[in-house]
């Protein structure tokens, strides 16, 4: 579930990324990533809105790409969040991880990347889940003479892998809709109690 995103070092100073999702970890395309460098002025060492955004660029079909002609310094690299998608990695504990939060539009977590003259980078990691939701129906096969199904749910509950419970935002007895899940979350098991009407 996580996309690999790489840095390579050479003259010309060029900088690959990779974005990635999903339990087969191929890359994203058409991913905004967003490169700032630490202007004066705001908060030495985190990304904040005074710091300067030199560079954007999308993801290709392999989750990739290029930013050419980095002078030596510290930048800030972070992906823009897409809705129904939830970033997975870096973590607050990762390390040279930062918080991309203070500038609107981006996801929450993104790389402090120092670039030096002649140096090479370790490899950096963004990673995504895509986020689902779970509906559950009960119905009825066989109606009442008068009308109306002959059975019908009283209520429907649904448990994650760890066994808590999750919100029901299905408001009639005879339906579940479950809050947003991920991937981590692969197994929902779900208790039906029905009745006669």
């Amino acid at each position: 579930m996580e996309g690999r995103q790489q840095r390579r070092h050479s003259t010309s100073k060029w900088c690959r990324w990779f974005v990635g999702g999903g339990d087969d970890e191929s890359g994203l395309l058409g991913w905004t990533i967003h490169v700032y460098t630490d202007a004066a002025g705001g908060t030495a060492g985190a990304l904040d809105a005074t710091d300067t955004l030199v560079d954007t660029k999308q993801t290709n079909a392999n989750g990739a790409y290029t930013s050419i002609a980095l002078a030596p310094g510290t930048y800030y690299v972070c992906e823009t969040g897409q809705s129904n998608w939830l970033e997975t990695f870096p973590k607050s504990a990762t390390a040279d991880s930062t918080s991309c939060s203070n500038v609107t539009g981006e996801a929450a977590r993104g790389w402090i990347v120092v670039v030096t003259s002649g140096g090479d980078q370790t490899l950096k990691d963004f990673g995504n889940t895509p986020q689902s939701h779970i509906t559950v129906s009960f119905v009825s096969d066989a109606t009442l003479s008068g009308g109306g199904p002959a059975t019908r749910a009283s209520s429907i509950t649904c448990k994650d892998s760890g066994t808590t419970s999750l919100a029901d935002g299905d408001a009639s007895a005879n339906g579940y809709t479950s809050p947003k899940v991920t991937l981590n979350q692969s197994k929902l098991t779900c208790e039906i109690t029905f009745v006669d009407p």
